[in-house]
């Protein structure tokens, strides 16, 4: 398979992994532990009969509870949540508003220990590790976002300056090693995350979309689409350069792909300037950033049923993945801009202010 296919047949099989789970287990069966047991007592005892019309999905025989919310698409999930809640002590409904204002902050908490789009795509690029960049963009969906409007260079990540730490650049022998721990790492952060917006989905209720168990699923999803609209605007500004660079030392796309930055050797770029379809996509790209935070914010506070332990420990998974993925993108990012600084032939970066063509805008390759 060629190597620019491999970074979505990840996407494809993630998307595909969520739609597929459901099958194993079906909803209101696996609650979240701190009150599971209450309402599986509350389900067994009080709320049998609505769960097994709801498992029926015969909704015609039903009638419609318009005062309770109620609607022909969602009358039969209503009555269920709804028989739930009756019985469900008012001590628990208070834990569980306290965990959906938790899960309600989630997505923001997250986007400020992520990282940017900017860096993303500087490893996809500039870097050269689209399948590595990809497993990190869906281990963290999460994204950094700077003041609206702002934009910042990617050339400047690249640069140096005396205060920042110089990163040890490893011998070949220890490329290999660090190659496969980064992609383990990514790839369980990448499992984590998908799990956990599955569970969420599972084991609890979302009152935005009722009949849907994919409300958190998504979040991670869009995560996808957002990835490759980065893409776009940082190529405009930024493209690897192997000019001047021998063609005997030059790497091959598969063996950049699994060695770090810090061990490759061609670090040169050139830059272009601002242009009208940067700017716009620029825009189009923070514009999305904001609307999928406030995705994320309105489907994770929507979630019911979830105790404020299970909802810390939720966070906690989602740190893990967030900052895992962050530790390897700024170690993949140093040790870019270490090979950069310290390219053998010293090849200084070309800005190019205008371009005179559109043969020679860069494309994503």
């Amino acid at each position: 398979m060629a190597p620019t296919t491999r970074p979505h047949s990840i996407s494809l099989f993630f998307v595909a992994a969520i739609f597929i789970l459901p099958t194993a287990a079906e909803r209101f069966e696996v609650w979240y532990p701190q009150y599971g047991q209450v309402f599986e007592i509350i389900m067994n005892t009080n709320c049998s009969s609505q769960l097994s019309t709801f498992r029926q999905g015969n909704s015609s025989i039903i009638p419609i509870d318009f005062l309770g919310g109620g609607d022909e698409h969602s009358h039969l999930i209503q009555l269920l949540v709804q028989c739930i809640l009756d019985n469900t002590p008012e001590y628990i409904k208070i834990a569980m508003s306290a965990s959906q204002v938790l899960l309600g902050v989630t997505p923001t908490i997250l986007s400020i220990l992520g990282a940017s789009v900017e860096e993303s795509a500087l490893l996809f690029i500039v870097g050269r590790r689209p399948i590595l960049a990809w497993l990190l963009a869906l281990g963290s969906p999460s994204v950094y976002f700077n003041r609206a409007f702002e934009y910042r260079s990617p050339f400047e990540i690249l640069q140096g300056h005396q205060e920042r730490i110089n990163i040890h650049r490893p011998r070949r022998r220890w490329s290999v090693v660090i190659s496969v721990v980064e992609y383990i790492l990514a790839a369980l952060s990448m499992v984590n995350m998908g799990m956990q917006t599955w569970q969420l989905g599972m084991r609890t209720f979302c009152s935005v979309w009722p009949n849907t168990y994919l409300a958190p699923s998504l979040w991670v999803i869009v995560r996808i689409g957002l990835h490759c609209v980065s893409l776009l605007p940082v190529r405009l500004r930024i493209r690897r350069n192997f000019n001047g660079v021998e063609a005997g030392e030059r790497m091959r796309l598969g063996e950049m792909e699994v060695s770090p930055c810090a061990v490759q050797k061609e670090a040169n770029v050139e830059t272009f300037g601002e242009s009208k379809t940067y700017v716009c996509l620029a825009w189009l790209l923070h514009t999305l950033t904001v609307v999928h935070i406030l995705y994320g914010t309105l489907a994770f506070s929507s979630l019911s049923f979830i105790g404020t332990r299970d909802a810390i420990s939720v966070l906690g998974r989602f740190m893990a993945s967030v900052l895992t993925c962050r530790v390897i993108l700024m170690y993949e990012i140093a040790g870019l801009r270490e090979a950069y600084l310290q390219s053998n032939d010293g090849t200084e970066v070309t800005m190019i202010t205008q371009v005179a063509s559109s043969k020679s805008q860069p494309g994503l390759w």
